[in-house]
């Protein structure tokens, strides 16, 4: 089941923005959207409230229901769907670390090559490269700018890549 479905059939004005929608959250008041839906990954998050999750969250938390009874809501039937239902909840949980380390990492990078820059403004660069800390990062700052381009574009193909190398190199 789809969240898109589930929200428009539960009365949610979605509005469609790039590859996702926003609306106002259901679960503060509001002036703006600030709920987002992710149609691929099956999942939702408001950034004013915190609130997130799955089809069966979203129904828990809008309906109040406990989990059997959000399945039973929802005409998940209980001895073939189990197994569907974890799948389905593994598969969106990765799919969240790997935004969520895209998001951070492309934090990291840009305040690293802002912080490069501005010690590159302060010093004079012939006497940086003595420099065995700021040296390497110097060294490189076009990977940093490479990366960062990566990450800021709208392909999760390369995005993955580079996710994929982080985590190896991290030994996960």
């Amino acid at each position: 089941m789809q969240i898109i479905e589930i929200l428009e059939r539960e009365g949610v004005e979605l509005k469609r923005s790039g590859y996702r929608y926003i609306c106002r959250c259901v679960f503060h008041s509001e002036k703006t959207a600030s709920m987002v839906i992710f149609p691929a990954d099956n999942r939702w998050h408001c950034f004013g409230c915190g609130k997130g999750g799955d089809v069966l969250q979203f129904i828990m938390d809008y309906k109040g229901l406990a989990f059997p009874q959000a399945k039973k809501y929802l005409g998940i039937d209980d001895d073939k769907d189990d197994m569907t239902v974890a799948i389905e909840r593994e598969k969106a949980n990765t799919r969240k670390a790997f935004r969520d380390w895209c998001k951070a990492e492309e934090l990291r990078l840009m305040n690293l090559t802002m912080d490069i820059y501005a010690y590159l403004n302060k010093m004079d660069t012939k006497y940086i490269f003595g420099i065995d800390s700021i040296a390497a990062d110097v060294r490189n700052l076009e990977k940093y700018n490479y990366h960062l381009n990566i990450l800021m574009g709208n392909d999760d193909a390369p995005k993955l890549n580079l996710y994929k190398s982080a985590r190896a190199h991290a030994g996960h």
